[in-house]
């Protein structure tokens, strides 16, 4: 009587458990950016001498816990500047694409473009690239992303300038997330006392033959 009492108990809890972990707004995604050459790095293309670079980091894969319904800041990667001289270097017009590769709660891939522009020098501390994006909002099965529409690049030797969003999971978004250890352990006693039974059944059933 006592060990199906535990039994239920131990159901009841592990149960709770598993429903509340089930239930939590988490998102898992990473991106990748490439410029119009189709890689991470770009070159000035009017210069007063050696080139400045400006290269792209993607984010890696994330997991967050945004609260659902609720647009929340994300990191979406980081651009690094680059400016060997002081004379000025000039980033006419290049495109960039950001793709937003997401895990959890569901898979899939969406874009956004965006265009960089700016004169830059490696003392010129008012120069600045700019990188621009259109409005708009990326949706990846139901979940809603968003790419800051101006990020500003300050010029000097070597700047970076990290480029951000938002993501907002809708209301009620069953994802998948690891069973917290007191669920774990609650289903590894209820697997002992299973097995205890089975061995007292066993035991009882020789005893009578």
């Amino acid at each position: 009587m006592r060990s199906s009492k535990l039994v239920t108990l131990l159901c009841v809890t592990v149960g709770c458990l598993v429903t509340r972990a089930a239930f939590a707004g988490t998102v898992q995604y990473s991106t990748a950016g490439l410029f119009a050459n189709n890689t991470t790095t770009i070159n000035s293309d009017i210069n007063s001498g050696s080139p400045s670079t400006l290269s792209f980091a993607d984010q890696t894969t994330t997991l967050i816990n945004p609260p659902n319904g609720i647009p929340t800041g994300i990191v979406l990667g980081q651009f690094t500047l680059t400016s060997p001289d002081s004379g000025l270097d000039t980033f006419s017009s290049s495109a960039f694409t950001l793709d937003i590769t997401q895990y959890i709660p569901t898979g899939g891939t969406a874009s956004s473009t965006g265009a960089i522009q700016g004169t830059v020098s490696s003392d010129l501390l008012s120069g600045a690239v700019l990188v621009t994006f259109g409005p708009g909002t990326l949706n990846i099965g139901g979940v809603l992303y968003t790419v800051d529409p101006l990020l500003i690049i300050p010029s000097g030797p070597t700047t970076t300038a990290t480029l951000m969003g938002t993501v907002n999971p809708p209301p009620g978004t069953p994802t998948v997330t690891p069973l917290p250890g007191a669920a774990l352990a609650g289903m590894g006693l209820l697997g002992l006392l299973g097995a205890g039974k089975i061995r007292y059944r066993r035991t009882s059933a020789s005893t009578q033959l």
